[in-house]
């Protein structure tokens, strides 16, 4: 399962813990675990645990992640990703090549449109039109 991205949501129980004043026995055996929900890549599975990533970059790295003993889980569902089978295509701007919508008709980004502020006259200046 290493280096594999599937998209899923966890149901788990987390653990309570308490640091604050002191509390009574009789109180605490009332606490219950929370349930959590979890959504993200699952990128590890063994007897023990799963890891899921939540920011994944592709090439076996990963930013944020859980590892979830597997005691703890209810549920795992497996989601589908859905694909636009029609990406809009950007266009790149005529002044300085960042992505712009597609439907701009000036061809400029809101950047190279908008110009640069000026503080003295409080307008802008220097844009496309």
């Amino acid at each position: 399962m290493e280096n594999k991205r599937i998209p899923v949501e966890v149901e788990w129980l987390d653990a309570q813990t308490w640091s604050g004043a002191s509390e009574e026995h009789e109180e605490i055996i009332k606490w219950k675990p929370v349930i959590t929900h979890s959504c993200g890549y699952l990128i590890h599975e063994d007897k023990e645990k799963i890891i899921v990533s939540f920011m994944d970059f592709g090439d076996g790295y990963t930013k944020h992640f859980q590892a979830i003993p597997k005691g703890m889980i209810k549920e795992i569902k497996y989601l589908k990703i859905k694909r636009n089978k029609n990406p809009q295509k950007m266009k790149l701007c005529k002044g300085c090549y960042h992505k712009t919508n597609p439907n701009n008709i000036s061809g400029y980004c809101y950047r190279c449109k908008r110009g640069k502020y000026n503080k003295e006259t409080g307008k802008w200046e220097g844009g496309k039109k």
